[in-house]
């Protein structure tokens, strides 16, 4: 059940009119039902009463009584992610998912199975092949496997059932450099996520025949991948080829990791799991592009997919911490292992950053960035000099095999000799432009593709939306067929007012079209009268023109008449030599001074100081150093080599479709930062939404196409973070729940070139609305002698999930610090006027607030509701706790007493939790 949201609510009786005051003329009228607390004789306390009743009263998550069982069961650490994950499911899915957790017949495999269902996608344990019992299955391996690796042990921290904070981890053993063996534990995060998770990139956890197909099946008809690569693979071998079985590569092997120096072991665990890869696969992609590993196992061979997602299934059966790492816009991916020494290590090797340029002439030898002729920095045996075109891939050199990649292999100039465009599958998807493919750049689109309702031939059968045209998905009166270019968004039609946006709003072809009357910048000047730069207001017609490189009047013509100026005031115009007109200190005649600057304007730097080393680099300018305020620039120094293999981003996978950013920094020499902003246009920040970076497909030679490099989510305050590869263009999209920009099949130029190690803003909005509360007045309650309810109320929110959509199959949920919530606390009236989203009284009105608490008397006459609402997010659940206590002021007294309420609150986006005190 996906939309749904928790509400706490505290009742107590309600007036008629929802008064919160106590001094309303008709107050006598309820006397009769009143509850009489006054002593029978003057001086006597009044008689006990009972006590109002307090509770839970709207829990906004949809959860059978099997999913709430089960997430009693499991350890407190799991049961946010599996609440809120099972919410997301539909009931039949929900029930079964909860009893595969109840069913675990041993204790120990409770938080392995939990685990996976909190950090599936839900539209995984959606899947009509995905069958519940896998859960038990994978974590039972993971613990038979154990009892025969002699490099690692499961550990479980405490005892399952009785501690409420039990837990798993793996402890490795590593032999050091001094041949000593130490035992390492690994961070509980990595055995859960890359050890004990099913799922590791694209594919699905299903029980597969590979021998067959790559598709899912009935558990009785396939293996699930730990168990076919361990041994499960002989039970059908042919006859007429050979299985290996990882179960005979790694018993017997005594370190996971031995130390490079040592020879006290003659190989280890990671070694081991290579071997048998390198015994089952062969390089080079078949007909069929598998992603299933029992699939890959069978016809054994394949690309970087294939042997990166093999070779991580492996290295998991073989319990080592493994994922798929990748460069999307290089095309590229591979695996990577954790060592707790060195952290994550690529087990196909480093990913070599080819633009490890800095537009420096390092060698000073006249040239930026020029290759090292004399090396041979791939082993390939062949030079630069020797005609290697790029020696950064050792596959690449003059006699190679060409072979159908895009990149020219045998190093004569042409990329792919004696294969065309058609013939190369560009995306990926299995179909190349000859066996059908209409967009060989979206792996999404293909011959065997669903097609979807998106303006996009999805099946290249040559006809967009087949089945969908009569649709109108954004409700704006236009269907696809009426010419709709993107039924997505509501003001994008063949009726629409084109605005200047960089899209194509009513749907002629042309963006923009029609606007040059527009005033952008608000200078007074159109692009029709004039103005030759409506971004920037100080650039018209009229202008007053300044020497700054500028056309400010817009006359063709940049600072004419402006170099009559003085800017600096050194008595030096533009026109009579100065060549800094900003700077006094520098003109025609000054002293030339050690500072790399060409203080007199003589064309040169630092002239006559060539004798000092000013760097200490051991090269004075006199000896060839061209730079000498930078050690690393001198004649024998080092130009870093310039290839087409650009360094965009590198993202991890991770089993709930998340595509992690945080590995581009160990991978680029020279890393730079997108930070991305996005709103609504009222400036409100957008949470959840899903950000792409593209880059430059320069890996196939076409500078003039975009590929995805990362893609990531914004949270609450609109803001994501992203580390990328340096010199490097970017673009950009956002999709989001309240609008998209640009529009689908577009995306927004964002950066033209990143410079290293600085933060590049790219500030964006979508065209929709975030919600909001109702608006929430304060009213005033009097309590005095009818009070005769003190309500004490703390809550707290501890942190949020952000939910989003990935390109991998299904949707993630991240966790992150923070959150907050609006806090109410009003009577029935004014509860269903909040409901209804109208504007409502509470006598407590607590607005985007973390933590609070307040104590408040009431009267007995009516319910009150407590209200936590999270109303003001599309893509974010708020998780934290509420507690709730309710006694008798004055000297009245209850006949029992009223236990205190405490809660688990997880409010997801638009809903609320309710409270309610009954007297």
């Amino acid at each position: 059940m996906r939309n749904t949201f928790l509400i706490l609510l505290i009742a107590f009786p309600l007036a008629a009119c929802g008064g919160t005051n106590k001094g309303d003329e008709d107050a006598d009228t309820d006397a009769e039902d009143a509850v009489d607390v006054t002593g029978d004789e003057e001086g006597e306390p009044p008689e006990p009463v009972a006590p109002p009743a307090l509770e839970v009263s709207h829990d906004p998550l949809a959860l059978t009584d099997q999913a709430r069982e089960a997430i009693d069961t499991v350890p407190d650490w799991l049961q946010d992610d599996l609440a809120i994950n099972l919410n997301k499911v539909f009931v039949t899915h929900q029930t079964a998912v909860a009893e595969a957790i109840l069913d675990v017949a041993d204790p120990n495999l409770i938080d392995e199975v939990a685990f996976v269902a909190a950090h599936s996608s839900p539209e995984m344990l959606e899947h009509g092949l995905f069958f519940p019992e896998l859960l038990e299955l994978n974590a039972r391996l993971i613990y038979e496997y154990d009892t025969v690796l002699d490099y690692v042990e499961i550990v479980d921290v405490g005892t399952p059932g009785v501690d409420p904070d039990f837990y798993t981890t793996a402890t490795y053993r590593v032999e050091t450099e001094a041949g000593t063996v130490e035992e390492r534990t690994i961070d509980p995060d990595d055995y859960y996520w890359y050890v004990v998770h099913p799922r590791l990139e694209d594919e699905l956890p299903l029980y597969v025949n590979g021998w067959a197909s790559g598709t899912g099946l009935r558990p009785d008809m396939g293996w699930f991948w730990r168990e076919f690569l361990w041994d499960a693979a002989a039970e059908d071998c042919p006859t007429d080829r050979t299985c290996p079985l990882l179960s005979e590569f790694m018993p017997g092997i005594e370190v996971f990791k031995r130390a490079s120096e040592s020879t006290a072991y003659t190989t280890d665990g990671r070694d081991e799991v290579y071997a048998f890869v390198n015994e089952v696969l062969d390089w080079g992609a078949g007909t069929e592009r598998p992603i299933q590993p029992n699939r890959i196992y069978v016809l054994h061979c394949g690309n970087c997919g294939e042997y990166a997602d093999f070779t991580v299934s492996s290295l998991r059966t073989a319990l080592i911490p493994a994922r798929n790492c990748g460069a999307s816009s290089n095309d590229h991916t591979w695996a990577e292992w954790l060592y707790q020494d060195v952290g994550w290590q690529g087990s196909l090797g480093f990913y070599r950053n080819g633009v490890r340029r800095d537009r420096i002439d390092n060698d000073c030898d006249g040239f930026a960035d020029d290759s090292l002729d004399d090396t041979d920095e791939d082993g390939d045996g062949v030079t630069v000099a020797g005609g290697d075109c790029n020696d950064t891939l050792d596959s690449v050199y003059p006699g190679a095999t060409e072979i159908q990649n895009g990149w020219d292999d045998d190093c004569d100039g042409v990329a792919d000799t004696g294969f065309t465009d058609a013939d190369l599958d560009g995306d990926g998807d299995g179909y190349s432009i000859t066996a059908g493919d209409c967009d060989d750049t979206d792996d999404a689109i293909h011959p065997t593709a669903t097609e979807a309702s998106n303006g996009v031939d999805d099946d290249c059968d040559g006809t967009a939306d087949e089945g969908y045209d009569a649709a109108d998905s954004d409700a704006d009166g236009y269907t696809i067929a009426a010419g709709d270019c993107n039924d997505n968004v509501d003001t994008i039609n063949p009726g629409a007012t084109e605005t200047t946006n960089s899209i194509d709003d009513d749907c002629d072809g042309t963006a923009d079209d029609g606007t040059d009357t527009a005033d952008a910048d608000s200078d007074g000047h159109t692009i029709a009268a004039g103005d030759c730069d409506d971004t920037n207001d100080a650039v018209h017609p009229g202008a007053v023109e300044t020497a700054n490189g500028v056309d400010d009047d817009c006359d063709g013509v940049a600072d004419d008449g402006a170099d009559a100026a003085d800017a600096d005031a050194d008595g030096i115009t533009i026109a009579a030599g100065d060549c800094n007109d900003n700077v006094a200190a520098i003109l025609p005649g000054a002293t030339e001074v050690d500072n790399a600057v060409d203080d007199n304007c003589d064309g040169a730097a630092d002239e006559g100081l060539a004798g000092s080393d000013r760097d200490g680099d051991g090269f004075t300018m006199a000896e060839g150093d061209c730079n000498d305020l930078a050690g690393g620039t001198n004649p024998d120094a080092m130009d870093p080599f310039l290839s087409n293999n650009r360094l965009y981003a590198i993202t991890t996978a991770r089993g709930d479709s998340l595509a992690g950013i945080d590995r581009t920094e160990a991978y680029a020499t020279l890393p730079s930062y997108l930070d991305i902003d996005v709103t609504d246009r009222t400036g409100a920040p957008v949470d959840g939404a899903l950000v792409t970076i593209y880059g430059t497909w320069a890996v196939y030679g076409r500078p003039d196409q975009w590929a995805v490099a990362s893609e990531l989510t914004t949270d609450i305050t609109g803001k994501a973070l992203i580390t990328v590869g340096e010199y490097n263009p970017y673009g950009y999209s956002v999709v989001s729940a309240v609008g998209d920009n640009p529009g689908a099949g577009y995306l927004n130029p964002g950066v033209d070139e990143t410079t290293p190690y600085e933060t590049h803003d790219i500030i964006t909005n979508v065209p929709g609305t975030m919600p909001v509360n109702p608006s929430a007045t304060e009213a005033e309650l009097t309590g005095g002698a009818d009070a005769e309810v003190t309500l004490d109320v703390s809550f707290a929110i501890e942190s949020y999930r952000i939910e989003g959509d990935g390109r991998l199959f299904g949707s993630f949920s991240q966790e992150k610090d923070g959150g907050h919530v609006d806090a109410f606390l009003l009577d029935q009236d004014n509860y269903t006027h909040y409901q209804m989203n109208d504007a409502f009284e509470a006598i407590v009105v607590d607005l985007d607030a973390e933590n609070g608490t307040f104590v408040e008397d009431l009267p007995r006459t009516q319910d009150w509701i407590l209200v936590l609402s999270n109303t003001s997010f599309t893509r974010s659940t708020m998780v934290g706790s509420v507690t709730v206590n309710a006694s008798p002021p004055g000297d009245i007294t209850w006949t029992a007493d009223v236990p205190e309420l405490h809660v688990r609150v997880r409010i997801p986006p638009g809903e609320h939790v309710a409270v309610t005190l009954t007297p």
